[in-house]
C-alpha cells in the first residue's frame, strides 16, 4: 500500500513539474546547487542563462523518481530486517545527496555546453 501511495506521490510531483514550467525543479536545483558551489566554487564552470529552464524541467522529473527508488530500496531493506525503522529517520538526508549529487551533475553538464567565451570579448571588424 505504501509503495502506490509513493508512486502516485511522484507522478503528481512530476506533473506539478510540468504544469508549473519547473517550478519544484528551479527550487531543488537552487538548493543543491548552493550546496556544491559551496564545496566546489567556480570549478564548477559557468551555466548560460539558456540552460536554466531545461535543467529546471529536467530535476523536477528526476528528483521524484530517484526519490521514490530511495524509498524502494529503504522500504525492501526494512522488509529484511525487522528492526530497522531508524533508516526511515535518514529519508531525508538521503533525499539531500540526491538532489545535491542531481544538481551537481546537471550544473557540471550544462558548464560543459555552454560557451567558453564570452560575446564582448569577440574581435570587432575594422
Amino acid at each position: 500500500m505504501s509503495v502506490r501511495i509513493a508512486i502516485v506521490l511522484a507522478l503528481l510531483l512530476m506533473v506539478a513539474n510540468i504544469v508549473t514550467l519547473g517550478g519544484l525543479g528551479s527550487l531543488l536545483f537552487t538548493l543543491g546547487d548552493g550546496i556544491a558551489i559551496a564545496f566546489f566554487g567556480n570549478a564548477l564552470g559557468d551555466i548560460h542563462g539558456d540552460y536554466y529552464l531545461p535543467i529546471a524541467v529536467w530535476m523536477g522529473l528526476a528528483w521524484p523518481v530517484g526519490a521514490l527508488l530511495i524509498f524502494y530500496a529503504m522500504l525492501r531493506y526494512q522488509q529484511a530486517q525487522s528492526d530497522s525503522m531508524w533508516l526511515y529517520s535518514l529519508l531525508p538526508v538521503f533525499l539531500l545527496i540526491l538532489d545535491v549529487a542531481l544538481s551537481l551533475a546537471f550544473h557540471v553538464g550544462a558548464a560543459s555546453l555552454s560557451p567558453a567565451f564570452d560575446i564582448q570579448e569577440l574581435p570587432t571588424l575594422p
